[in-house]
């Protein structure tokens, strides 16, 4: 993988943090994040004769090749990366919950949940950051909704009080999971965790900052 030496890009005047690139064929998929608005994230390519070019992708069927692209499996050296950061997550060589174990296989990773007719339980064992102000850890209720714009946000709920939203991708992807109801929250980097939330209606994902 062809990687850039800048962590940060300029579009239309607005500064993007890159949080990932994977290179496919000719070209390379970047994973773009507004460094003021966790809600504005990108995807956008460069190819290997103009590295610096960023350009939009062309329709539809590239972005779920980007997409699948970005979500295609890690290299072992990577694995051992996402270990390390499960086990920084979990404070050291025990977790804050045994289903972020340090030495569980990453693929395995279950959330404590539940399901019920409002939404699905979600143990949340680091602070996301939503809005830019960091959310508790804990238990938390997360209901997936889709507005008048088609638009799929996860709604995050502790007893009745709403705590907070994030905007989430539509995917094809059902992860493997045995369930049609399912919420996870999975290591994705440094700064980064991916939740993923499947339903009857849609399955979605998200990338959501986070601290200890």
């Amino acid at each position: 993988m062809n990687e850039r030496p800048v962590e940060y890009v300029l579009i239309d005047n607005i500064k993007y943090e890159i949080v990932m690139e994977k290179t496919l064929n000719d070209k390379t998929y970047l994973y773009l994040t507004n460094v003021n608005d966790d809600k504005d994230m990108l995807i956008r390519k460069y190819t290997h004769d103009n590295k610096e070019i960023l350009k939009p992708l062309d329709n539809d069927k590239e972005f779920e090749e980007a997409i699948n692209t970005l979500e295609e499996k890690q290299t072992k050296k990577e694995a051992k990366q996402r270990k390390k950061l499960i086990k920084k997550i979990g404070g050291g060589g025990t977790s804050l919950h045994p289903d972020l174990n340090p030495e569980s296989d990453i693929k395995n990773l279950d959330p404590l949940k539940k399901e019920d007719d409002d939404g699905v339980l979600l143990n949340i064992p680091v602070n996301l950051v939503i809005d830019d102000v960091p959310m508790d850890k804990g238990f938390y209720k997360v209901i997936a909704e889709k507005d008048k714009n088609n638009d799929i946000n996860l709604l995050f709920y502790q007893s009745q009080f709403f705590k907070g939203k994030v905007r989430a991708c539509e995917t094809s992807d059902d992860y493997d999971q045995d369930s049609i109801n399912f919420v996870k929250l999975l290591p994705y980097n440094e700064q980064f965790v991916k939740i993923i939330f499947g339903s009857l209606d849609f399955n979605a994902y998200a990338y959501v900052k986070y601290v200890q």
